[in-house]
């Protein structure tokens, strides 16, 4: 169990660890954490050659140096946690996945990436203090703790995407879960970029931010979806936005830039803010229900299923080829003529 330590041998047990500047520490053979265990180095490396076990805490600080597993982490015993700090960033090598059960804990700055991309990581919850561009793969459920990342995120899970704490992401995030539900329903989000959505099966999508929720690329499965901006929401662009089940905004206005296609029967509800649809929509077979206390349709809405709709609020004036009201709902002869296919 001997490793390489500045060109001494150490044995990590369950000890604190540290070498000052220009000292790296570089283990070659598999390791094994007997306790809670600290690795500091003074803007140097910290390098494992091979695997790394035991159901213990453990803690990396670099400053500006790198931290890089070149072996499968947490493989044979999971680790209890992971708290990784440093600017150099991390990297994993083609056989090195993290298995880590509790919570993971990355600072690597506002300058440097995170890429965690190994299909066979196991994540329990991923905490990003500070990073620029970060990539996680997940091969089960991931739980996101609260984030800040002045670049793009992308999460890729083989479950559920929940989060317990607040994200903070500048750029575009991604998010897809596979055959499972993604919940980020804190209200305090600040999703400044773009947001894509993937999943597939009877899951549910929720995203919230607390300013203008901006979407890309969307592609749910027949859950619903329940998209909340407090600035609304618009998807943007000329990406591909294909949907079916329940889509709502609680009352947020909805605009798709480009064209909408379902894949099953869907119903749009924005309760008394406006639903736009500029680029169109292609209903195909399925049937199509929009609630809205007004809807502006800039392109055609195709489909040979049953076309319903209604205004939200009881009682609301129903104005059909007239000059609009801001107190009706209305379609005017040219959006009229743009539903002439159901």
């Amino acid at each position: 169990a001997a490793q390489y330590l500045a060109g001494t041998f150490q044995y990590v047990v369950g000890t604190s660890v540290s070498t000052g500047t220009g000292g790296t520490q570089s283990y070659s053979g598999p390791v094994t954490l007997a306790a809670a265990t600290t690795l500091t180095t003074t803007d140097s490396a910290v390098t494992f050659g091979s695997t790394v076990d035991g159901a213990q805490a453990l803690t990396i600080s670099t400053g500006s140096g790198a931290t890089t597993f070149s072996g499968i982490v947490g493989g044979g015993t999971a680790l209890a946690s992971l708290s990784i700090s440093g600017s150099g960033g991390v990297s994993q090598g083609a056989s090195a996945q993290l298995i880590v059960s509790g919570s993971t804990t990355l600072a690597a700055g506002s300058s440097t990436d995170i890429t965690l991309s190994h299909a066979s990581n196991n994540f329990g919850s991923v905490i990003i203090t500070s990073a620029r561009n970060v990539t996680l793969v997940d091969v089960n459920a991931i739980v996101l703790g609260a984030g800040t990342v002045s670049g793009t995120l992308s999460v890729t899970a083989g479950g559920a995407i929940t989060q317990s704490g607040a994200l903070s992401v500048a750029g575009t995030s991604s998010f897809s879960a596979g055959a499972a539900a993604i919940t980020l329903t804190t209200t305090t989000n600040a999703l400044s970029g773009a947001v894509s959505l993937s999943n597939s099966g009877a899951n549910n999508v929720s995203v919230y931010t607390a300013g203008a929720l901006a979407v890309a690329t969307v592609a749910t499965g027949s859950g619903t979806l329940d998209l909340r901006g407090a600035g609304g929401i618009s998807q943007t662009g000329s990406a591909s936005v294909s949907v079916s089940g329940s889509i709502s905004t609680s009352n947020q206005a909805l605009s798709f830039a480009s064209a909408v296609t379902l894949t099953s029967a869907a119903s749009f509800n924005t309760g008394t803010a406006t639903l736009t649809f500029a680029g169109g929509l292609d209903a195909g077979a399925n049937a199509l229900s929009i609630t809205a206390d007004d809807i502006v349709i800039g392109g055609a809405l195709t489909g040979t299923g049953a076309l319903t709709l209604a205004p939200s609020t009881a009682g609301r004036a129903i104005n059909i080829g007239g000059a609009d009201s801001a107190t009706a709902f209305n379609l005017s002869a040219a959006e009229l003529a743009q539903l002439g296919s159901f």
